[in-house]
């Protein structure tokens, strides 16, 4: 079954609406819809007072018309009765100043009372609705994310480093503290990051990523304990922020989960097709289990300042593109438009008005068609390709990025753009996750890297893989330190080269490769090859003639070395390229579409329209349209358009 709704919020509207409510959820094929994340107030009302009575009234209702209900934990929200009691519980922003009630996530992660308080909120949430036949999982709170620096995270993190390191010989060794005399000798000495420090030791600020988003882990497994024992039979996820949010290491976080969930705002960042592709790709890499959309944009959106409206197509185009990606599940955000609040502008699939209009029609459309689509589309296949995306690494450049106009996620989405320009189906995995089955693996600005992963990677290389590796990789030791040898670091045999120089780079500077003349911008760097051949050469600047870009052989495979941040025509070029030697290639020649190939056995193509043109779309052969249950043989898509075949 495929799970299809939206995020509702009948605590916000009279209840003498919620059966029309339900009943136009009803008529748009939903089945499922997500309560409670936000309502700690109305649930609790009174300290160990609680009122579960209206939700009773809700779910019963949504039962009666077919839908299920995920229930979220309400911890992102705590009431104003607890921060009142305990002020403590607020966290801290970077300078150390409190933030204060009003709005939402404002609590400190490591605070030992929030703990207990979370604990009591989610094990009687979870005795009273464990059996309930409706209720088919929890979202635990909502979009993780806040970090602190308050007292309370300073004592957590001198713990935290002390468990670490053991001894503050090893920590100071490790931060290279005898730089500007920051050696420590009290656990109690050493700071936050805090901005009122012009600019804190990168070795500390990098350990504190970790120990925050190590902090989350531990606040979520508390909540996930608590279900486990309680509702066994109810699954459990979280709703993740998009790509772009770096600052705690959702590898992590997704692994006490049954399955990932993400909020996809295309008109809040990643409109183009290969940024929203991305999203998807990344939620799917978090965990094994196909993944849910939690929250899908479903108009105009915005605290402050709105969004475009999304244009007649665009909410069907985006739903079918989860889908094409493997999703298992998508709600949008929200049914109806808040009258009040922050989120007022926040325009749902319903306006303030509550009548159903254009937006609401073309996502009941969707639902029907998902409903007919349902039993092709079970499963999704694993990509022969795969980009190794590492949070050590995000940490380590948000820390110190080392030039303007270059970003750890600038270079992966130009990366994967790339791929995506070709149709090439690329996951998005961790760096400890399996390279078996790959063809071809992309380790873009790898600066931190342990030794071990570096073994696997040549292992994998040895047998038969294809591997590409960007500059600044393999230049930091785990404490954050730069290596004390040639880069890149542990790579270097594995590249069978040194790098002799580089430079961020002031202004572009030419490449010749394969005939053609391509630009690097950013970031260059020197090569000095040993075991590897030269495959381009720098053209213009001070190192015209010198290799920028090498390949070596090692065993059964091959290792591409691109020393320079390449623009995005030639990645397209080397990577299809790369992709070509391993026998890879687009599940259709289609240019200016999306396709993908998905289900079980991959026999249905997915052809998606990203533009406001029509787009033909040759076909080899006759397939089978599964929205229209007719044959075709060729088909063009309307702007905005979508095309579900079967072979």
């Amino acid at each position: 079954m495929f799970y299809f709704g939206a995020d509702y919020y009948p605590e916000q509207w009279p209840e003498s609406r919620w059966e029309l409510d339900t009943r136009l959820m009803q008529a748009a094929h939903f089945n499922v819809v997500r309560l409670g994340e936000f309502a700690w107030s109305l649930l609790e009302p009174r300290e160990g007072s609680f009122d579960f009575a209206w939700l009773d009234r809700a779910i019963a209702l949504l039962h009666r018309h077919g839908i299920s209900v995920v229930l979220g934990t309400p911890t992102a929200t705590p009431p104003a009765w607890l921060i009142t009691r305990y002020p403590e519980i607020l966290p801290a922003r970077e300078d150390g100043r409190r933030w204060t009630f009003g709005h939402r996530r404002h609590y400190c992660v490591s605070n030992s009372t929030y703990h207990q308080y979370t604990q009591r909120i989610v094990e009687a949430l979870a005795r009273h609705y464990c059996n309930h036949q409706a209720v088919i999982g929890w979202q635990i709170d909502n979009e993780f994310g806040t970090y602190c620096y308050c007292p309370t995270c300073q004592r957590a993190f001198q713990a935290w480093l002390n468990k670490r390191y053991s001894s503050l010989e090893a920590l100071n060794q490790a931060w290279g503290t005898r730089f500007w005399s920051q050696v420590y000798t009290a656990w109690e000495q050493i700071p936050l990051p805090w901005s009122t420090s012009l600019v804190p030791n990168p070795s500390l600020a990098l350990d504190y990523c970790r120990f925050m988003s190590e902090a989350f882990v531990k606040y979520q497994a508390l909540q996930v304990g608590i279900l486990r024992d309680l509702a066994p039979d109810q699954w459990i996820t979280h709703n993740f922020m998009s790509f772009g949010y770096d600052r705690l290491n959702y590898h992590h976080l997704a692994r006490d989960l049954d399955f990932a969930s993400w909020d996809n705002y295309p008109l809040l960042g990643d409109a183009d097709p290969s940024g929203l592709a991305l999203g998807h790709s990344f939620i799917r890499g978090l965990h094994p289990r196909p993944f849910w959309v939690m929250e899908a944009q479903a108009g105009p959106c915005g605290w402050e300042t709105l969004s475009r409206n999304p244009l007649p197509g665009q909410l069907r185009l985006w739903s079918h593109q989860a889908l094409a990606h493997g999703a298992a599940g998508l709600l949008y955000f929200r049914w109806r438009t808040a009258l009040a609040g922050t989120e007022q502008l926040w325009h749902g699939l319903l306006d303030h008005h509550g009548q159903p209009g254009r937006r609401y029609q073309e996502v009941a459309q969707t639902g029907s068609e998902f409903a007919r689509l349902a039993a092709h589309l079970k499963g999704t296949l694993r990509a022969p390709i795969a980009l190794i995306l590492n949070y050590e690494d995000r940490f380590a450049f948000r820390i110190q990025p080392q030039t303007t106009g270059l970003s750890y996620d600038g270079v992966f989405r130009r990366l994967f753009a790339a791929l995506h320009r070709h149709n090439l189906p690329c996951d998005v995995l961790g760096p400890d996750d399996s390279l078996a089955g790959l063809a071809l693996v992309i380790l873009p600005m790898a600066q931190i890297l342990e030794p071990a992963q570096a073994a696997r990677l040549e292992a994998y290389v040895r047998e038969g893989g294809s591997l590409v590796v960007t500059f600044r990789s393999g230049i930091r030791t785990s404490d954050g330190q730069m290596v004390d040898q040639p880069l890149p670091g542990v790579l270097a045999g594995l590249c069978g080269l040194e790098v002799e120089e580089y430079e961020a780079l002031p202004a572009a500077r030419s490449i010749e490769w394969d005939g053609q003349c391509w630009q690097a911008e950013g970031w260059a760097e020197l090569l000095r090859p040993e075991a590897a051949e030269t495959v381009a050469r720098y053209s213009g600047g001070p190192w015209a003639g010198q290799p920028a870009i090498t390949r070596c052989q090692l065993g059964r495979g091959r290792v591409t070395y691109v020393g320079a941040f390449l623009e995005a025509g030639a990645w397209a070029s080397l990577l299809n390229q790369e992709a070509a030697h391993r026998g890879v290639q687009a599940p259709l020649p289609a240019p200016g579409l999306e396709v993908r190939r998905t289900g079980d056995s991959g026999s249905v193509l997915y052809l998606l329209n990203h533009t406001a043109q029509p787009r033909p779309a040759p076909l080899p052969g006759s397939y089978q349209d599964l929205l229209h249950d007719t044959k075709v043989q060729g088909i063009e898509l309307p702007p905005w358009g979508v095309a579900v075949l079967g072979e």
